[in-house]
């Protein structure tokens, strides 16, 4: 019976994590596209800082918990491993450590008084990019999380797939919105 109370606490651990780190991402995604071309003040830059470190923190609690909900379910069910859905939720924990460090590294960029509307174009085409990945990804871990009709149900290539399209949805709108500062700001120039 106390291994039943030990999952619960486990996936409730999981779920709190992964909501506190989603809520911070999104909300420092809105800042900065609200601010896009505004100089960035102390406060914001603080906020980014603070997101990032909410998010390595909740990162490594949510590969901790998860882990160890791994390790649960390969002892306490036969298969465990064949389920294609948590195939696709370790890739998508891959990338989300990758991208997290193209996030550490372009995160230099950003300082107080940066405009973000100002960079040049190549180094708003990568930030946009690695936003939206992380925000895409994010989401879509937390969708995997609570999608328990599609454990074993739904094949490898369909999962990842939908993945695949958030992902692309997530850098296309981001594009467009890069595509529209950039035209305002020459507008303004010009």
């Amino acid at each position: 019976m106390m291994e039943i109370y030990f999952k619960t606490a486990l996936v409730f651990t999981h779920f709190i994590l992964a909501g506190i780190v989603l809520t911070k991402v999104l909300h420092t995604d809105f800042l900065l596209l609200k601010n896009y071309t505004s100089p960035l003040d102390k406060d914001l830059i603080q906020q980014i800082k603070q997101a990032k470190q909410v998010a390595l923190w909740g990162l490594l609690g949510l590969a901790a918990t998860g882990i160890a909900l791994v390790v649960y379910g390969i002892l306490t069910s036969p298969g465990y491993l064949n389920n294609p859905k948590l195939w696709v939720k370790f890739i998508c924990v891959g990338v989300l450590a990758a991208n997290g460090f193209l996030v550490h590294r372009l995160a230099r960029h950003v300082q107080e008084k940066t405009v973000l509307a100002d960079f040049p174009y190549g180094l708003s085409v990568q930030i946009s990019i690695v936003g939206a990945i992380s925000s895409a990804s994010w989401i879509f871990a937390c969708w995997l999380g609570i999608a328990r009709s599609w454990n074993r149900v739904l094949p490898f290539s369909e999962v990842l797939g939908h993945y695949g399209l958030v992902l692309l949805a997530a850098v296309c709108a981001s594009m467009l919105v890069n595509i529209r500062f950039v035209q305002q700001r020459q507008y303004h120039e010009g």
